[in-house]
């Protein structure tokens, strides 16, 4: 049985295969999903994080104190299937930050701009 992460867990997963301009390998996400959702459908909505900072409008930087390090990539989401991919729970993003990382992707989707 798969323990479904939680929306704001920050988990390593391994994303390859990709095609094109898209974030690959084995890397940290933060799950941006509701946990409902994930353990429902066995699918989670992720972002990936990286520490390649861009200063593109979307990256959202992660906390001070954090284990993991860098900047979320908020118009990078990918859903993925957990029950077929292998990935740990690293830790929990403070509520802030996931709420920050919704609002970017509700502006892009045609909401309100951050």
């Amino acid at each position: 049985m798969v323990n479904f992460p939680n929306e704001g867990d920050i988990i390593m997963l391994n994303l390859s295969p990709t095609k094109g301009n898209v974030r690959s390998g084995f890397r940290p996400c933060i799950v941006l999903s509701d946990s409902r959702f994930n353990k429902v459908l066995g699918l989670s909505i992720v972002a990936p994080i990286t520490n390649q900072k861009k200063g593109y409008p979307f990256e959202v930087q992660l906390r001070d104190g954090m284990k993991t390090t860098g900047v979320i990539l908020t118009d990078h989401l990918c859903s993925v299937d957990l029950k077929s991919r292998m990935f740990k729970i690293v830790e929990s993003a403070p509520t802030s930050l996931l709420d920050e990382c919704r609002e970017y992707v509700f502006s892009f989707m045609g909401g309100e701009d951050v």
